[in-house]
């Protein structure tokens, strides 16, 4: 049984939905809340992970602020 720390963290996994988008040679991807999919998709993403594109090398993570959302927190791949 795990801790109700880590059930925590699977729920908040649940409430995700992975979104990339392709620009420069690279795939950035990131998880975005389900109430905020819509948004992500007509800024500039489209569903699905990185993977789905062909890219399979992940290399770093990185965060920048976005005006209004705060803090962002995606891979790069």
């Amino acid at each position: 049984m795990g801790s109700s720390h880590s059930y925590l963290q699977n729920l908040a996994a649940a409430d995700t939905t992975p979104i990339h988008w392709v620009k420069a040679g690279l795939c950035f991807e990131l998880a975005v809340p389900d109430g905020k999919v819509h948004q992500a998709l007509t800024a500039a993403g489209a569903a699905g992970k990185c993977s789905m594109v062909g890219y399979t090398q992940f290399d770093y993570d990185k965060k920048i602020a976005v005006p209004v959302e705060g803090e962002v927190e995606f891979g790069v791949w």
